[in-house]
């Protein structure tokens, strides 16, 4: 479960539960202001805090979306592991609307994709040889 409390505080009793509708949630990250990319494993979803405007941006039953993160305006970073007939969990760069996966990366672990701040680079984790690269 998420919980979600305002930078300014709050004056409730408790923070307010979110993505309970989204089972098995394992990773998540900021897509905007108001917006978080979320992945369950096999699906990478795209909900506003409050958990309206919720839409799928890649689905993949066969594979394992593991994390991902905005880059830029116009792109999100994830590593995806077994997608498009690969043996090892990549980084990939879809367009934010989840169009045009492109592989970046060719190693076998690659992971926690994040961009450099004018989106430019893309660093991620190497697992197999402890490296950031």
């Amino acid at each position: 479960m998420v919980d979600v409390i305002p930078g300014a505080g709050t004056k409730e009793s408790s923070p307010t539960p979110l993505l309970s509708e989204i089972p098995d949630a394992m990773a998540l990250s900021w897509a905007g202001d108001k917006d978080l990319l979320v992945t369950n494993g096999s699906d990478l979803i795209q909900v506003s805090v409050d958990g309206t405007n919720r839409r799928t941006l890649a689905s993949d039953p066969g594979g394992n979306i593991a994390a991902a993160n905005r880059c830029g305006e116009q792109y999100v970073v994830l590593s995806w592991g077994f997608h498009g007939g690969t043996n090892g969990l990549r980084i990939w760069r879809l367009n934010v609307g989840g169009s045009n996966a492109i592989q970046l990366t060719k190693g076998k672990a690659d992971f926690y994709p994040v961009c450099s701040p004018d989106g430019r680079w893309v660093y991620y984790q190497d697992l197999a040889t402890d490296r950031i690269l």
